[in-house]
């Protein structure tokens, strides 16, 4: 019951009844123990950032992600999708296109930037909409440099950059 001590040190060692009963609930429904549970509330709190060595033309920015979070991070699917804001069978999905697209582990090469994985739950932008608008607006960098850390085209990251802001601005 080592787990059911740690969630309970995360709630600050007050009682509390309903929360675990919920918790249990929980766990029960999606089939998780309380390691895992607390592994799932330490992680929300956690900075994990994306290094840009991980992007590749022939992968998605989310598939880039998804497969960096689970061959790198050892993170389970069920972790990734809370982390992401989605659901575990697209991340399920999403690991099993991108290890056939690219089967490689991740290079070693010396990283540029960052990007902190907390940008990419909104789920009102795309994964390369929220990474553009990122580096774009809080980092500085301009469409080329975009284009060229995240192997694409500098005319795609503008394009998807306008559109994103469309979309934030339309809410």
């Amino acid at each position: 019951m080592a787990g059911k001590e740690a969630i309970s040190a995360y709630l600050g060692g007050m009682e509390k009844t309903e929360l675990e009963r919920l918790l249990l609930k929980a766990c029960g429904k999606y089939r998780i123990n309380y390691e895992e549970l607390s592994g799932l509330l330490k992680l929300k709190k956690t900075n994990v950032r994306i290094p840009n060595t991980v992007f590749f033309k022939e992968l998605g920015c989310l598939e880039s992600v998804v497969k960096y979070l689970r061959e790198e991070l050892n993170y389970g699917f069920h972790q990734i999708a809370v982390l992401l804001n989605r659901d575990d069978r697209t991340i399920w999905t999403t690991y099993q296109k991108a290890r056939l697209k690219h089967p490689k582990l991740f290079s070693r090469e010396p990283r540029i930037f960052s990007i902190p994985l907390s940008i990419l739950d909104d789920r009102r932008l795309g994964a390369l909409e929220s990474i553009a608008v990122y580096l774009r607006d809080e980092m500085g960098y301009r469409f080329s440099d975009i284009g060229r850390y995240l192997k694409r085209d500098e005319r795609t990251i503008w394009t998807t950059y306008h559109r994103a802001k469309v979309k934030v601005n339309e809410r």
